[in-house]
């Protein structure tokens, strides 16, 4: 079966409530006609929610089939949106956080139904369900640890604390429900798999994921850390007014701190289709040599 996936990083939030018709004679490879209706649905849709720029990358199986920016990457600098603009990705974070724990799982040194507190001593919870069954990193990863959804305080600033405080704020927290009782999303469940994907580790959280997730994927563009060799190549942010606003720095970063690009989660998602191998592949050409030969330009090319 053949999988596919459309990868969206804009400055804004980016929602297609209906999409313009389809190209009317469109056949599997026609990307020239997939091109222009992809500039006709992106195009409607940033004009509607007044984003400045968008990329959008779309991945066939393990390839990188198509990728393109819109608009401005800085607008007052003129510098366009590309498929190598990079972008701070919000929760898809969570996705690279439970493959470095899944790493860690295979190589023996997690076990996912463990409970966390055997990896960190010092985390503990207060409880109004004191027979419920233990925190794992299972329950972690999949949103039925019972934590709270966000420890609010902190959590956005100027220069906010390092992730790990997130284990001792815990400790004045409560439960939200028993652990495996239901599925309640929640970001601080995420930053704490990443305490404990740090410690086991034994080095920084954002160097280990440079180290052995995203430099073996090819992403050089991506990053956990605010490294200059991404920042230089970051996305101004705008507010729907289209005014230019700093970027707010973030405590849980394991939940909400990458840096990448649409390029390097096309890699990313290709290996998952691919279960966990990577094969990269020319992307196809497109009228004018446009979408692919900006993504060429970002690397995609093997």
């Amino acid at each position: 079966m053949r999988r596919y996936a459309l990868v969206f990083l804009a400055g804004l939030l980016l929602l297609a409530a209906c999409s313009p018709a389809p190209p009317p004679e469109s056949l599997p490879g026609d990307w020239q006609a997939f091109d222009a209706y992809a500039a006709a649905l992106i195009g409607r849709e940033m004009e509607r929610y007044k984003l400045v720029g968008v990329s959008a990358a779309v991945v066939d199986g393990d390839n990188i089939i198509w990728a393109r920016g819109f608009g401005w990457a800085d607008a007052a600098g003129g510098v366009p949106a590309t498929p190598a603009t990079v972008y701070r990705a919000g929760s898809v974070s969570k996705l690279l956080n439970a493959a470095a724990v899944m790493q860690l799982c295979d190589e023996g040194k997690l076990d996912l139904d463990k409970p966390v507190a055997a990896y960190l001593p010092d985390y503990s919870l207060r409880s109004r369900f004191p027979d419920g069954p233990p925190v794992t990193l299972r329950r972690l990863l999949t949103h039925h640890a019972g934590l709270p959804s966000d420890i609010v305080g902190g959590m956005w600033g100027e220069d906010p604390p390092h992730f790990t405080s997130i284990v001792a704020l815990l400790k004045e927290e409560y439960a939200a429900y028993p652990p495996g009782y239901i599925a309640a999303y929640s970001n601080v469940g995420s930053c704490l798999a990443g305490v404990v994907v740090e410690r086991t580790a034994g080095e920084a959280y954002a160097d280990y994921l440079d180290r052995r997730l995203l430099a073996p994927l090819g992403m050089a563009g991506s990053s956990f850390a605010p490294r200059p060799e991404v920042v230089r190549r970051l996305a101004k942010g705008y507010d729907k007014e289209g005014r230019e606003r700093a970027e707010v720095g973030i405590r849980d970063v394991p939940a909400g701190g990458l840096y990448t690009s649409v390029v390097d989660l096309g890699r990313f998602l290709a290996m998952l289709f691919n279960e966990g191998e990577q094969k990269r592949r020319r992307p196809h050409p497109v009228a004018g040599g446009g979408a692919g030969a900006a993504a060429r330009a970002a690397g995609c090319a093997a």
